[in-house]
């Protein structure tokens, strides 16, 4: 008898075995669809091997084998199975992660669709790896074209990942006038044509495959393989849901699998890229011809002096950023002002009683938005009225305080009503006027590839550098660095801590000095790059429960830790927020050598946990 090996897009481990009835050896192939009884549902899974023989009594058949041939390359299988490990997910998690929706639903595939893979069957070598770093997007594309053309020559196949939608559809039209439409392929879950493209792919139609986070997945067809990750140290790469994968770090495993050239890019790369290349030693490039180009001159404001709180009172802006502003204006230059946060006022309260204008299912501050006069919350879809009176006692009128790109623009129109004014962040529909002289903007107006303004005011970063995040002055680096990129002449921030390294490397002009120093902490502190952390989350809709089985796991997995020590405990304690559209998360946080190991140790420890009404994800770095 043959039993095929079969996962599922489930987040219980595998594979399982099940029967294959005779009619149906010759269509059962490693990487075929199949469809098959699991419990009382019937389910698409994945054949991932076979065996002569099984351990489970009176196994289930296949009950049909819906592929004519593998959907799944070798090279597909292996990948897939290595991220899963690497992620802490099931195999069939990550396979169905990798397929658009119409194929994890069964629809079936023409079989001239699926020729024979051409490249070799996952076998672990050592990539060729390049880290790119230069200020300037037009000289990365330079850099990434010339790879591009020296790989489709050789008659190979490549894929480029992008942050972002809008610089999805940049880079296929700058794709599609090079090589021409019928070699591209455009994947973005949210294309009505992606099963199509996916295929056009998997035939050897298409060559060149560009895409978002889920396109690192695409079937590279034809040797040599190149795969390039522009902005890779953007977080949009991380997922937020099971399987939790990092874009750059599966890219890294695929050139590992297939033997695939990879190309990292960015204007300001991760930590740990920079490591990986040794301080910048190996297969680092660093594009010293944009940074003269483009470096502004960059001065910092010392917000804890007593002539910046004086002249500052009850105001965003200083005295100083506004002198600033004003004589770019009257030179005839164009601005931009940062700022992080939305709305109009992050935070509204009660000054009598000091009742806090909440979010009931996120235990959030709401944000104050003028325009529309409602209070949201930003991280669900609650909104509502504000109200005159405070809820709570009834006796003064809510207050609001904090900052955001709508009291900004406010605070900048009443200043300067001369200037045309346009506001610039996520919530924001219009499109960025050539006409606009000073710009409001959150971080989204670096990924603009027609921005480039005189002097960029950065009102503030200090909220990100004072988080609970051991990645927060990287962030304020990586924030810095794209605001570098469109600031033509100068750059004013204002900070309390204008001595921080993630502001010094700004008047040498030299990011090494922020890397050195934040490596140097991090090594100090055994934080990754020299480590990798783990959370495993807990959430539930009964906070007592949660809190019960985060204490009941905290035990087992010390238990189970064993001698070889895969992990040691980091710290246990409530999520980050503890409450979130109505659920209650804890989170208990792991520290060890190798990511693989520690997932290894967790999967088999979590297999004896079981707590009703209690859902646990495991998220690797």
């Amino acid at each position: 008898m043959r039993f095929a090996k079969v996962v599922l897009g489930l987040p219980v481990e595998g594979p399982f075995d099940y029967l294959v009835p005779e009619a149906l050896v010759p269509l059962a192939l490693p990487g075929s669809r199949v469809k098959v009884s699991f419990g009382r549902l019937k389910k698409c899974g994945y054949i991932v091997g076979f065996s002569s023989a099984s351990k489970v009594r009176n196994v289930k058949p296949l009950l049909e084998v819906i592929d004519e041939r593998p959907l799944l390359t070798p090279e597909l299988l292996e990948f897939t199975r290595l991220v899963a490990r690497r992620s802490c997910s099931s195999w069939g998690e990550v396979i169905e992660t990798a397929l658009p929706p119409p194929l994890r639903l069964g629809k079936k595939v023409d079989p001239q669709e699926l020729p024979e893979f051409r490249g070799q069957d996952g076998k672990a070598v050592h990539p060729a790896v390049t880290l790119f770093h230069s200020f300037q997007r037009r000289r990365r594309w330079e850099f990434y074209l010339n790879a591009l053309k020296e790989t489709v020559s050789a008659g190979g196949s490549a894929v480029v990942l992008l942050p972002d939608i809008p610089s999805l559809e940049s880079a296929g039209q700058k794709l599609a006038s090079v090589f021409g439409k019928e070699k591209l392929a455009l994947l973005n879950r949210s294309r009505p044509d992606e099963t199509s493209e996916w295929l056009k792919l998997r035939s050897g139609r298409a060559v060149i495959a560009a895409g978002t986070r889920s396109a690192v997945f695409v079937p590279l067809q034809s040797p040599p393989f190149l795969i390039i990750v522009e902005e890779e140290n953007d977080p949009v790469y991380k997922q937020d849901q099971a399987p939790h994968y990092h874009a750059a770090e599966a890219a890294l495993i695929r050139a590992r699998c297939s033997g695939a050239r990879l190309i990292l890019g960015s204007h300001a790369p991760s930590l740990e890229s920079i490591h990986a290349a040794g301080g910048g030693k190996k297969g680092y490039i660093y594009d010293r011809r944009a940074e003269e180009e483009v470096f502004p001159q960059v001065k910092l404001i010392d917000t804890t002096s007593t002539f910046y709180r004086i002249s500052s009172a009850k105001r965003a802006v200083s005295r100083l950023m506004e002198d600033a502003v004003g004589a770019c204006l009257e030179s005839g230059g164009r601005v931009l002002l940062y700022i992080g946060r939305h709305g109009f006022s992050t935070f509204a309260f009660c000054p009598s009683c000091g009742h806090e204008m909440k979010c009931g299912r996120c235990d959030t501050h709401l944000v104050y938005y003028y325009k529309e006069n409602l209070l949201r919350c930003p991280r669900c879809v609650y909104k509502a009225v504000p109200p005159r009176l405070c809820p709570a006692c009834g006796k003064d009128y809510i207050r609001y305080a904090g900052s955001g790109t709508e009291k900004i623009e406010s605070e900048i129109a009443r200043i300067f009503p001369q200037a045309k004014i346009c506001r610039w962040d996520d919530a924001a529909s219009r499109k960025l006027s050539a006409r606009s002289r000073i710009v409001i903007a959150t971080s989204a107006i670096t990924r603009q590839e027609d921005a480039g303004f005189d002097l960029v005011g950065v009102l503030s970063c200090d909220g990100t550098l004072n988080r609970l995040d051991f990645r927060s002055a990287e962030k304020v680096f990586f924030l810095l660095a794209g605001l570098c990129s469109v600031a033509r002449k100068n750059m004013i921030i204002q900070t309390a801590f204008p001595g921080h390294h993630c502001f010094s490397w700004l008047a040498r002009r030299d990011p090494m000095v922020f890397y050195k120093e934040e490596l140097k902490q991090r090594k100090q502190l055994a934080f990754p790059p020299f480590s990798h952390f783990a959370e495993i989350k807990l959430r539930g809709p009964e906070e007592d429960k949660a809190i019960k089985a985060q204490e009941t796991l905290v035990s087992l997995l010390a238990e189970k830790s064993g001698k070889k020590k895969a992990y040691e405990i980091f710290t246990s304690g409530p999520g980050r927020p503890p409450k979130l559209r109505g659920n209650f998360y804890r989170q208990i946080i792991v520290r060890g050598r190798s990511a693989e190991r520690i997932s290894d140790a967790l999967k088999k420890s979590l297999k004896d946990f079981r707590r009703s009404g209690i859902i646990v994800t495991v998220d690797v770095d």
